[in-house]
């Protein structure tokens, strides 16, 4: 049996643990609020200041070996060392899954992120999609993934910066904000409307892993949705 967090036309109420924000309400105008720019009204946020990765939030998105993910000094750390092999994945998924119309936002900092090492940071949307930074040959790039096939990148050299990935209705846009700019569309595609997991990740994949160690912080997550549908 699902639980499902419903548009109710009131705010019913917020609860925070281990750093955990949990809310639920209603903005003004509902979904053609949302269609206008408005954040959707349910939300998870997490700035990562406990010591562990909550479980009752959050789960993992598959750990290959070489690989870690923990919290330490308010971020979420995640690793791969030389030790890991090509098409590596390590990460972790809100357990309540976005319904509708929904905006994600990923803070980062690649503490060590060595260029050509075929390595990305997601803000990731399974099966929807996913926003992305990538240390690609030729140079770090900004990108997007739409399933089945819409996909773009752009050439960026920051190492510190946000993710923004918004579905609206059936289009999925991304979007970068970094060295002090203001948001910066990656690029935009229609997409599935169905139910999706957003979280983030660190990943290998299309081409061989460089094997030069990266590790880097996600320093706070945010999830808006028109409805989070949770287990239990």
């Amino acid at each position: 049996m699902k639980r499902t967090l419903l548009i109710l036309g009131v705010v019913v109420g917020t609860f925070v643990a281990a750093g955990v924000a949990w809310s639920s309400g209603v903005l003004g105008g509902g979904p053609a609020a949302a269609s206008a720019g408005v954040e959707p009204p349910n939300n998870i946020d997490d700035s990562f200041n406990g010591g562990t990765i909550d479980s009752s939030t959050w789960s993992t998105d598959i750990m290959s070996p070489g690989t870690t993910a923990a919290v330490k000094d308010g971020a979420l750390v995640l690793s791969a060392s030389s030790a890991a092999g090509d098409e590596f994945h390590d990460g972790i998924l809100a357990n309540c899954q976005a319904r509708g119309d929904f905006v994600a936002r990923a803070s980062f900092v690649l503490t060590q992120w060595p260029a050509n090492d075929g390595v990305s940071f997601a803000l990731n949307a399974p099966p929807l999609g996913n926003t992305f930074t990538n240390s690609a040959t030729g140079g770090e790039i900004y990108g997007l993934f739409v399933a089945p096939s819409g996909f773009t990148t752009i050439p960026t050299d920051a190492s510190s910066g946000e993710l923004r990935l918004v579905r609206r209705g059936d289009v999925t846009t991304g979007y970068e904000r970094s060295n002090g700019s203001g948001w910066i569309t990656i690029g935009s595609f229609a997409g599935s409307t169905d139910d999706t997991f957003v979280g983030v990740a660190i990943w290998n994949t299309g081409v061989p892993f460089g094997g030069q160690p990266v590790s880097m912080r996600v320093t706070a997550f945010h999830l808006y949705a028109q409805e989070l549908v949770c287990p239990g």
